[in-house]
């Protein structure tokens, strides 16, 4: 065999060799890209003193389409996007604009994890559908998370309640309600 065949064997074997490999790659492409789907997400919060409002605390994030939203809220617990607050004390109510109740749980400082008051397996491609993905902490200083949460708990049925008109059981709620609103520290005003 010549060297001028031999070199053009060589070359058709390199060439189908690199032809295979890169349409395997661009089988997977779009599966890669599918799994990869990003959302972007805006998440802010409350100053926790005078001196800490005196620049934005908004992020914007990217994150997975598909991760859940309990997985987003220990990825921000995580990061430490929420201050560490003296005491080891602090009450975020979060909010979010891809659910129909405005406050979907607390997240205490004391707490390993959120307790949130909607489905938080769902995906976040799903749970924000259709609306700009935003989550917001309000901040309720050391007021106690576990009363916090009853009363949004309470506010939520109050809510379910007026929307069945089932007035019956809606004044005990309220007073419930009102009750767990005097648990907190009644001399002050957010804090």
């Amino acid at each position: 065999m010549s060297d001028l065949a031999f070199w053009i064997i060589c070359l058709a074997v390199l060439g189908l060799a690199y032809g295979w490999r890169h349409k395997s790659n661009t089988r997977q492409e779009p599966r890669k890209q599918a799994e990869q789907v990003m959302l972007h997400i805006r998440i802010d919060r409350d100053s926790v003193h005078a001196g800490d409002d005196t620049v934005s605390h908004a992020e914007n994030i990217a994150v997975p389409a598909n991760t859940s939203l309990a997985g987003l809220l220990e990825q921000i617990r995580m990061a430490k996007f929420l201050p560490s607050i003296s005491g080891c004390k602090a009450t975020w109510v979060i909010e979010s604009s891809g659910s129909h109740i405005k406050a979907i749980g607390v997240l205490a400082q004391q707490w390993q994890e959120p307790r949130i008051m909607i489905d938080a397996s769902v995906e976040l491609a799903q749970h924000f559908a259709g609306q700009q993905p935003n989550l917001f902490f309000r901040y309720h200083c050391q007021i106690d998370p576990d009363t916090e949460y009853a009363q949004l708990q309470a506010s939520l049925a109050n809510e379910k309640l007026a929307q069945t008109d089932h007035i019956t059981g809606f004044s005990s709620l309220a007073r419930y309600t009102n009750y767990l609103r005097s648990l907190q520290n009644p001399d002050s005003g957010r804090c």
